[in-house]
């Protein structure tokens, strides 16, 4: 039922579990959250430099995608802190700078 290779990272984890420590093999959930969030945001960010503020559908699409998550983006803009982590930190300014990328210029203007 078991394969014989013993040298496969799961296998060490699992039969050696005492000798190895997992963590390094499995990413903490932090870092999932930040390897899945940070792309998206790139992405917001760079949508909105290619084809400007001034596109109201391109502007539409990315409001959009920060109000389907809007209770995580509270979080992060609500915990900014300079004694944050620095991926945290990272994470802040791209939050922040997508929001204010995509807020209304029209009416300052």
């Amino acid at each position: 039922m078991y394969s014989e290779n013993l040298s496969s990272p799961i296998c060490v984890c699992i039969c050696r579990a005492n000798e190895v420590e997992c963590d390094s093999f499995i990413p903490s959930v932090g870092e999932r959250y930040l390897s899945i969030l940070l792309p998206a945001l790139h992405l917001c960010d760079a949508v909105m430099t290619s084809l400007g503020v001034e596109n109201q559908s391109c502007v539409a699409q990315v409001v959009h995608f920060l109000l389907c998550h809007v209770q995580t983006f509270g979080l992060v803009l609500g915990s900014g802190s300079p004694l944050l982590r620095p991926n945290y930190l990272k994470e802040l300014v791209h939050v922040t700078g997508v929001v204010a990328r995509s807020a209304n210029q029209g009416e300052y203007r």
